[in-house]
């Protein structure tokens, strides 16, 4: 009897550390993390919308979107759980790097579509947050269109050094005319003869990869939907917690 429970404990150990295993190889590989970016379940299901003064959360949307990519673990296997324990897991995601799984979903899509409202509350609420904490939502509200073609190229070099090199999901901000702001998230990019394509997420368009083409020489972006011109920057902020977010996968695969 002792050998028996002794096995099923041990079974139990092996099986938790293959899980973790497997979690691991999949959060870790960027190519596995681009695959699943580009197919639609893996998205959020609705644009951009709600806000403070209805004026969208587009920031917070890609936030969300990136670290759902990384941290969360969908069981479609296991029943769903009471709409309450939903919301708790969604306020866990904004609020915490850690990993959670998700009972009852197999993807981001159906999970999204079926908590639009409640996901958007939140989102509003973590700008409202991000406001009373620095104002950090402000920052990018104004700036220069254009600039030097140099200065451009020299900002698409370092995203694509940060992007394709480091193998990160940039998340970057738009400077649009006015004090009007917008952001993206940089999948991936390719290396032209003079310039570059980037392959992005955009919560404007929210069900389907995008691709934008920088040309050498511009001084200004311009011709993506009805944005006119912008310029696109990364910040460090946003860099630090990209990589809170994948020490965190690490951390959970090594309890």
């Amino acid at each position: 009897m002792k050998l028996l429970i002794a096995l099923f404990f041990c079974s139990l150990v092996t099986n938790a550390s293959t899980h973790k295993k497997n979690f691991f190889l999949k959060k870790t590989n960027h190519k596995t993390i681009l695959e699943e970016l580009s197919l639609k379940k893996n998205l959020i299901s609705f644009r951009n919308a709600a806000g403070l003064f209805n004026g969208g959360v587009c920031w917070w949307h890609n936030r969300l979107q990136r670290k759902i990519q990384y941290l969360v673990e969908f069981n479609s296997n296991s029943p769903k759980l009471d709409e309450k324990d939903y919301h708790k897991i969604i306020r866990k995601i904004i609020k915490d790097n850690d990993v959670v799984k998700i009972d009852g979903y197999s993807n981001l899509q159906d999970f999204s579509a079926d908590f639009k409202d409640y996901i958007l509350k939140r989102l509003t609420l973590w700008q409202v947050k991000d406001g009373t904490l620095g104002f950090s939502w402000i920052r990018g509200l104004r700036g220069k269109l254009k600039t030097s073609p140099d200065k451009l190229k020299k900002s698409m070099d370092e995203l694509f050094q940060y992007t394709v090199n480091e193998k990160n999901i940039s998340y970057v901000k738009l400077q649009l005319k006015g004090i009007e702001a917008h952001s993206w998230l940089v999948t991936s990019m390719n290396k032209l003869d003079s310039g570059y394509n980037l392959h992005l997420l955009d919560s404007n368009s929210p069900n389907k990869p995008l691709t934008y083409r920088y040309q050498s020489g511009d001084t200004t972006l311009s011709g993506f939907r009805k944005y006119g011109n912008f310029l696109i920057y990364l910040e460090k902020k946003e860099k630090k917690e990209m990589r809170k977010i994948k020490k965190a996968v690490k951390t959970f695969c090594e309890l």
